[in-house]
């Protein structure tokens, strides 16, 4: 029997296996291992694992793998937890500079538990196009924060498709779930797939529930996908950054950025993430 040890980490209860590979030298975490870890009766449990290493030139690298194995989309939160992570076993004092994805990221603690990370500029962005989904054409918007997201005003979705008074005006009793899984699928969106995000206005205040790829389920929060939500919202002169977002959790995430003639900057996501416990995994 193998043995490996790892931390369990949560940001903005988005939920993490972190691998130390300095730790876990001989530690081959391929999919198979990913996908048992990750699982919530048998393994760990998580939305997806982090596997963080010694790298040249950078404080460290950072992978990240969906709780299904699926690798090679960025997760902001995640690496919000990496930085915390580093931050607590003094491979950073307070500003982080790390590689993932084929791409060098930085990121800093704030507070204890307060960490920002720092994003590239997205890439592709689409407004105000069309999706069919729950028997309905729905208003929808796009954006490539590192995932790629689908963004969604509630209040465009008919609870019942024959009546077209019954648009939804509590997020909370929105169908995430199912509602995500068949956005998550649609031909539009092949072969890769797409996360959905749901999001409402109230009171100058901005709510968001994700359904993520990868999982398969709605996460507690998507720190891209809310990076997007805010982006959309800028685009649509909704809100103007910082933009502050409730999750599904009711943790706060504050998305920062520049924009200039539709080009983003400077962009940031800052919220909790903090170490739950940490272990010895046996398999």
């Amino acid at each position: 029997m193998k043995k490996l040890t790892f931390n369990k980490y949560s940001g903005a209860g988005n939920d993490f296996v972190l691998i130390d590979k300095t730790k876990n030298e001989n530690i081959d975490v391929d999919r198979d291992l990913i996908k048992a870890i990750a699982q919530r009766r048998t393994g760990v449990g998580s939305d997806g694992v982090l596997v963080i290493n010694k790298i040249a030139g950078f404080d460290y690298s950072l992978e990240y793998f969906n709780s299904d194995g699926s690798s090679g989309n960025l997760c902001a939160n995640g690496a919000r937890c990496s930085i915390a992570y580093a931050s607590t076993n003094k491979w950073i004092e307070k500003h982080a500079s790390f590689f993932a994805n084929g791409a060098e990221y930085s990121g800093e603690v704030l507070d204890a538990d307060l960490i920002k990370f720092n994003l590239n500029p997205p890439g592709k962005i689409k407004l105000d196009f069309n999706i069919n989904f729950h028997n309905q054409l729905v208003n929808a918007f796009y954006a490539d924060t590192g995932s790629e997201h689908v963004v969604v005003f509630v209040n465009d979705i008919l609870s019942d498709p024959n009546n077209p008074f019954s648009n939804y005006s509590d997020i909370n009793k929105v169908d995430v779930f199912n509602f995500g899984k068949e956005i998550r699928r649609l031909p539009e969106f092949k072969p890769n797939g797409v996360n959905a995000n749901f999001i409402q206005i109230k009171k100058d205040k901005a709510y968001i529930r994700t359904f993520e790829k990868g999982v398969e389920d709605e996460t507690l929060a998507c720190g891209t996908g809310t990076v997007a939500a805010a982006i959309i919202l800028s685009l649509k002169n909704i809100l103007n950054p910082p933009c502050e977002f409730i999750t599904r959790g009711g943790d706060k995430l504050l998305v920062d950025f520049q924009q200039s003639n539709n080009i983003f900057t400077e962009i940031s996501l800052t919220g909790p993430a903090k170490e739950i416990f940490s272990g010895i995994y046996s398999y």
